[in-house]
């Protein structure tokens, strides 16, 4: 099941530590704030609006973003013919799904995903042998208006949205998040697979670049995949993943000025990536639970 939330787990707080930014997302909002008490107050246009209370605005206003997996994944046999594997071990497709919901003036610019794997049993019981998309291909993200979305619907910078069961429907997300049913999102955009790489043969880290019309982006929808190999000593194999959403530099300009050049350190560098917004999922025992 996929968890979103502050409360992290040693598994989440490892593959966050090995892949950076190592602090979490709200706690850079808060110093960028900080940061913000000592700059000069802008004079321009009669707006006597100070800097700390320009980002804390910024920042509400993206609160109840959604970036977020889905509390399954999609596990079934490999069904291809491109890849065999030694005997008395299987392979398996396992399929990531995830949805966004951008708050913002465009949709996000880029997605960076990475799924890490382990095992309760032997240390080579498993091995990650191909992943999708590969690089260098085009993806297709796709959204149904009427789908229904298995999510945990927490966001990083927002109170838990209340919406009705574990299933939602698309349309009640972009209801509640936007204030009004939109029934003339995009339904399909497409991205460039830059980055599609096995990670020490038990993970997968991927790269979506390039939306073609980012103004036109409200919900977009994802799913990645691993194709694993494994022996009987991988009965219990757990998948843990993070994935960062973010928006291209051009929002911060029309939304702070220059104001976000005038921050320092690591809060700098986090708006200059395009402040991301991040979400977190742990599945255990994936194998067991069968096609899903």
């Amino acid at each position: 099941m996929a968890r979103m939330g502050v409360a992290l787990s040693p598994e989440l707080q490892e593959i966050i530590k090995h892949h950076p930014p190592a602090p979490p997302v709200d706690r850079l909002w808060d110093e960028a704030i900080e940061q913000s008490y000592s700059l000069p107050i802008p004079r321009a246009g009669g707006i006597h609006e100070t800097p700390a209370e320009r980002i804390v605005r910024l920042r509400d206003q993206l609160k109840g973003e959604l970036v977020a997996f889905h509390n399954q994944l999609h596990v079934e046999p490999y069904a291809g013919a491109e890849l065999a594997c030694a005997g008395g071990r299987r392979m398996w497709t396992i399929r990531v799904p995830l949805t966004l919901f951008p708050k913002r003036d465009q949709g996000f610019s880029r997605l960076e995903c990475i799924v890490e794997l382990r095992s309760e049993g032997a240390p080579q019981s498993f091995r990650v042998v191909k992943l999708l998309p590969e690089p260098r291909t085009e993806v297709i993200g796709k959204v149904e208006f009427g789908a229904k979305l298995d999510v945990e619907t927490s966001a990083k910078l927002g109170a838990k949205l209340a919406l009705p069961g574990v299933l939602t429907l698309v349309g009640d997300v972009a209801t509640e998040l936007y204030g009004k049913a939109q029934a003339d999102f995009t339904h399909e955009l497409r991205r460039e697979c830059v980055v599609s790489e096995i990670v020490d043969g038990t993970g997968a880290r991927w790269r979506l670049d390039d939306v073609s019309h980012p103004e036109h982006v409200t919900v977009e929808g994802h799913q990645l995949a691993l194709i694993v190999e494994a022996g009987p000593a991988a009965a219990r194999l757990h998948a843990t993943g993070l994935v960062q959403a973010y928006s291209d530099v051009r929002w911060l300009t029309s939304s702070l000025g220059s104001l976000w050049q005038s921050l320092k350190g690591r809060v700098l560098e986090f708006f200059r990536r395009g402040a991301p917004v991040e979400a977190y999922g742990e599945w255990r025992d994936i194998l067991s639970a069968g096609p899903g």
